[in-house]
């Protein structure tokens, strides 16, 4: 099933081909969605035209500069969030220095006051808090950052959960983890359906195009630099849902090597003992979570000329990897009913060739505990039993009894992320990515013979190129691929599909399958800034199967 949406009609979708095939890039747009601008004055109030703005990322000291135009405004788009400095200078005027922190797809105001004076530096509101009123941000939204998400309990160390905490969300959200690539959430806005919700990474869709309201990938929490939900106000190109915009930016290397490693393990023994006696114990389970991460400047090795050397990628290029490694059991118990072993020894002495007895022979039921009788022969043959009529079974025969039963199924995953970032000169940003999470899982029954296993994989990539052709002109040229597959009832008896006996509990996995789901994204924007005006000209086109 293909769907393809556009931002606006069809003479805009006209426009988006044409630009894609000028610019002839394969790549894509990702995380870079912030920005910056500003009116630079003098303390008359008057505007201050050509002035020399430059911008620089503190974590990667990348920078960027700019003019200010007649109006004396300014503006930075395209920006990945986190700290920038932003420094002003003109002749005639001391230099002023800002400090701002940019969040996922904010836009921020940064107006500078210049004093008369030489251009002796002067540093100026050294913060990295936002204001208490941003008049550039108009979403309503929540933002975590990676410092929140360490401080905060995650379920399963996964951010699906934190949905809750945005303004506006309602509803519940089930148990999950970061290996499910079909997550649908209960939580919603905007007094819409939970099918209306989209999930980004890195500002590319991850949300499936085969099931609405479903995210295909959740990346480890090691590697999201922040989680921002959005519940209103959307910008245009997060159009396609009506509820709630999940949008995770993942972290990217810096001039500095930086890494982290945690472990999270959890039994039964560890679990507080209850002070009801008539409560059995608990079933056992057990969780380790291993997750890490390191990133930081590419250093290579260099031969040629002037002998053995190296590639130093500070301020140019970067990397960040990260990796989760699950393995769990997890309690389960129940009560069930099913056939009662006299009865079945019964069954194999009378009628020793007929199918029900060769199917209760080569498929028993083991595992639960049994605790009482629910019917015996002469429930259901009141006034013939013992008769030869019913081949003389005992009139006290059970036939259907009830257990108890606790088993100890197995969940395990693993996740790897990597993403890498070029700057060649001023003009130009490459970003790659690939994910890659998979999970297998054990499904236990009350016959042995159809405990059967269920996987899930999926595969992620996403590249970026982003190149300025003037202080005013900026093109972003995007594209996203994800596979998903997955495989159930893996080892089920294929010749027995399942069993069901009147009375009791029945058993089977039907027959084994698969799935295959493909996911792609194209996006190209094109941003211009004309006079105090900043527009934005793009569109998105997206296809599965």
């Amino acid at each position: 099933m293909n769907k393809l949406r556009f931002l606006c009609g069809y003479s805009f979708r006209c426009l988006f081909i044409v630009c894609a095939l000028w610019l002839l890039a394969p790549s894509a747009s990702a995380q870079f969605s912030s920005g910056v601008q500003g009116v630079v004055q003098d303390t008359s109030r008057a505007v201050v035209p050509n002035a020399n703005i430059k911008l620089r990322n503190v974590q990667t000291s990348i920078s960027q500069e700019t003019k200010t135009n007649e109006s004396g405004y300014f503006r930075f788009s395209s920006l990945p969030p986190g700290d920038y400095e932003v420094t002003a200078e003109v002749t005639g005027f001391q230099t002023k220095i800002q400090t701002v922190t940019l969040t996922t797809g904010q836009n921020r105001d940064l107006n500078f006051d210049l004093e008369p004076g030489q251009l002796a530096a002067e540093t100026v509101n050294v913060t990295t808090e936002a204001p208490p009123l941003d008049t550039a941000e108009t979403r309503v939204q929540l933002t975590l950052e990676a410092t929140k998400l360490r401080d905060l309990p995650l379920q399963n160390n996964s951010i699906f959960p934190l949905m809750a905490l945005a303004p506006g969300v309602t509803g519940t959200n089930p148990a999950t983890d970061n290996f499910n690539p079909e997550y649908f959430s209960g939580m919603s806005a905007n007094g819409r359906s939970a099918a209306g919700n989209t999930f980004n990474v890195d500002g590319l869709s991850v949300t499936s195009n085969i099931t609405n309201g479903t995210s295909n990938l959740a990346p480890n929490p090691e590697a999201i630099q922040e989680v921002t939900i959005e519940t209103n106000t959307f910008r245009a190109d997060q159009g396609l849902g009506s509820s709630i915009v999940v949008s995770v930016t993942t972290k990217s290397g810096t001039n500095d090597f930086h890494g982290a490693a945690n472990y999270w393990f959890t039994n039964q023994k560890l679990r507080a003992r209850t002070s009801l006696p008539f409560i059995a114990r608990y079933a056992p389970f057990s969780r380790k979570d291993f997750s890490g991460a390191i990133g930081g400047p590419v250093f290579l090795p260099k031969f040629g000329e002037g002998g053995k050397g190296y590639y130093d990628g500070r301020n140019k290029t970067f990397f960040f990897a990260a990796v989760e490694k699950l393995r769990s059991t997890n309690a389960l118990t129940g009560v069930e009913t099913y056939e009662a072993p006299e009865f079945v020894a019964f069954a194999r002495q009378n009628f020793p060739n007929t199918i029900g007895t060769n199917l209760l022979t080569n498929f028993p039921v083991n595992g639960p505990v049994q605790t009482n009788v629910l019917r015996r022969a002469q429930d259901t043959f009141p006034t013939t039993c013992g008769t030869p009529a019913t081949a003389n079974i005992p009139c006290n025969l059970p036939l259907v009894v009830q257990g108890t039963w606790s088993r100890s199924p197995f969940r395990n995953g693993l996740q790897y992320n990597f993403r890498g970032d070029q700057y060649v000169g001023t003009k130009d940003r490459f970003y790659a990515s690939f994910s890659r999470s998979q999970s297998d899982q054990e499904i236990l029954v009350n016959r042995s013979a159809f405990n059967n296993t269920e996987g899930r994989f999926v595969n992620a990539f996403q590249a970026n190129w982003t190149h300025t052709f003037s202080p005013t002109v900026l093109n972003e040229f995007a594209f996203s691929y994800n596979k998903v597959q997955g495989e159930n009832g893996i080892g089920i008896p294929l010749r027995i599909p399942s069993i069901s006996i009147q009375g009791s509990t029945g058993t089977g996995a039907g027959f084994a399958g698969s799935f295959l789901q493909h996911n792609y994204n194209w996006r190209e924007v094109v941003t211009w800034v004309r006079g105090n005006h900043t527009l934005k000209i793009g569109g998105t086109y997206y296809t599965g199967d």
